[in-house]
């Protein structure tokens, strides 16, 4: 018996006219796949993020100095410091615990329950730049920081889904973590700038 090579329907020698990919073969579907390359997903995954770990701290610490939030609402801007702080230290314990953890040869529950736990993680830290877009566009004491902060979100919304675009939840909810609440939050309350 000979292996008859698969042909895709969609090519133009078999009449499909297009060149591209079926829809369907554009996503990924990470639970399709091995634990020990789902494994080694999440160790990538881990790797291109632990740079970006330790950068939403100094960066809103910056916009704070900046635009005066850190002398005129101190309880809001040392608040999300240490919220900053505390997700950036959950970071990096569950990395190292999770490196020490299992090897390759994890098994799909527990890869899948790591997989979890980071792109909750991932997401926290998203979720908490949205929260603080969505404070400074609805409370005018907050105008100053405004601006950057709106920045900041659409940079990292942008920046987090292309790092980590394999993850289908990173990829649908990072953004939407990220730019919804203070979307949300223009629409209640409008103002001139909104």
């Amino acid at each position: 018996m000979t292996d008859i090579p698969r042909q895709d329907p969609h090519s133009p020698a078999q009449g499909g006219g297009s060149k591209a990919l079926p829809k369907h073969s554009l996503l990924v579907d990470e639970y399709a796949m091995p634990a020990s390359l789902r494994w080694q997903a999440l160790v990538d995954a881990m790797e291109r993020t632990r740079g970006g770990t330790f950068v939403h701290l100094p960066l809103f610490v910056l916009i704070g100095w900046l635009s005066g939030i850190a002398e005129s609402h101190r309880a809001f801007f040392f608040g999300n410091v240490a919220l900053m702080a505390v997700t950036a230290l959950m970071r990096v314990v569950f990395t190292r615990y999770a490196r020490g953890a299992t090897g390759s040869d994890a098994g799909l529950e527990r890869t899948r329950r790591f997989t979890w736990a980071f792109t909750g993680l991932y997401l926290l830290s998203g979720a908490h730049w949205g929260a603080l877009a969505a404070a400074v566009s609805y409370w005018p004491s907050l105008e100053s920081a405004r601006i950057p902060i709106w920045l900041v979100c659409t940079g990292i919304a942008a920046a987090g889904t292309i790092i980590l675009g394999l993850l289908q939840a990173v990829r649908i909810g990072y953004p939407a973590a990220v730019l919804l609440p203070p979307m949300c939050a223009s629409l209640f309350n409008p103002s001139e700038g909104s």
